[in-house]
């Protein structure tokens, strides 16, 4: 699809919506998919409400469909989660995993995602590192390509000088990378 970028954006109908550097990171995340499966990084920085979310929505439903695994989000809000859930593109299916998900419900999104069922699973990241999402995607990676994309979402929470520093963005984050 990296040849027809572009056509696919405009296939799935969200060519005309996107905005300065959104086009520029989809084809940098799938130019990395396909060139290495090595690590590697990238950041996007825009503002508020200029469209960040698009971009990993996109990339989840191409990448669930070449069959490369689930976009993990990692995001430090339940609301914020519970927002994005509400709004995700058509056709994206989606869950969120955090405190407030019955072990029952946290069992079903592991089966969505050992089927590959599910395109993006929002996760806190206190969540992100729990004994039973971690056996969900290892299974997931033996079935579908476990994470394709690791998005980390509010990213200042990273930083351990502000305010709004979470140790466990730290330890999940690199736990995630190195798995």
């Amino acid at each position: 699809c990296l040849v027809g970028s572009e056509m696919c954006i405009r296939d799935r109908g969200v060519f005309g919506s996107i905005r300065d550097g959104q086009l520029e990171t989809i084809l940098w995340v799938l130019r990395g998919c396909q060139s290495t499966r090595g690590i590697q990084g990238g950041l996007l920085i825009l503002p508020t409400g200029h469209g960040k979310s698009l971009c990993y929505q996109f990339l989840s439903q191409l990448l669930s469909d070449w069959g490369e695994g689930v976009t993990l989000v990692i995001s430090p809000l339940i609301s914020l989660m519970q927002d994005q859930l509400r709004n995700l593109g058509t056709g994206v299916r989606g869950a969120a995993w955090n405190s407030t998900v019955s072990h029952a419900d946290k069992k079903k999104i592991t089966e969505l995602l050992v089927t590959g069922k599910l395109d993006v699973l929002f996760v806190t990241p206190e969540a992100a590192c729990s004994g039973l999402l971690a056996k969900g995607l290892e299974k997931s990676q033996d079935a579908r390509g476990g994470v394709g994309l690791l998005c980390v979402d509010e990213a200042h929470c990273i930083s351990e000088w502000g305010h709004s520093f979470r140790p466990e963005y730290h330890s999940c984050v690199g736990y995630l990378v190195n798995r």
